[in-house]
């Protein structure tokens, strides 16, 4: 059933980018529709579940806001330099969709950020890896590079 569920949600996932294309193409820059779904979507969705857990789980949200008293200041700024980093990346994102087909620039996109997220994590912050995660990398590696010959 776990099988099922999942392909089902990656198959309705493949639908985003294609609607976020168009969604893209109707503004006059990436930049506007960044800012609108990220302040729209985003912001209205993260009211709604606060909304709720106030609601339903005052307790939660108490602990939530003493754990947050009590965190080192590197933390802090971990999570702005998240939060600017993912603006700048949907950014780009939804740049380089507006411009290119989402069948060629969405698996190339996505096999260069898990190959970038693997070696962040090896050399900035010590996780190990094992055989099968060298052998996948270079298949996405050879796949990219594949994608990307043109004929000639």
């Amino acid at each position: 059933m776990s099988i099922l569920f999942n392909l089902g949600v990656s198959q309705l996932y493949s639908f985003v980018p294609y609607l976020q294309k168009e969604l893209v193409s109707s503004f006059d820059t990436s930049y506007d529709y960044s800012l609108f779904s990220h302040f729209a979507f985003y912001h209205v969705a993260y009211l709604v579940v606060l909304v709720i857990l106030y609601f339903f789980r005052y307790d939660y949200l108490k602990k939530l806001y003493n754990v947050g008293k009590n965190l080192d200041k590197k933390i802090y700024g971990y999570g702005y330099l998240a939060t600017i980093l993912s603006l700048i990346t949907t950014l780009c994102y939804y740049n380089l969709m507006k411009h290119y087909d989402v069948s060629y620039f969405l698996p190339i996109y996505r096999g260069i950020s898990n190959l970038t997220t693997l070696l962040i994590g090896v050399c900035l912050f010590n996780e190990k890896t094992n055989m099968y995660q060298i052998i996948g990398a270079i298949i996405v590696f050879i796949g990219i590079s594949i994608m990307n010959l043109k004929k000639k």
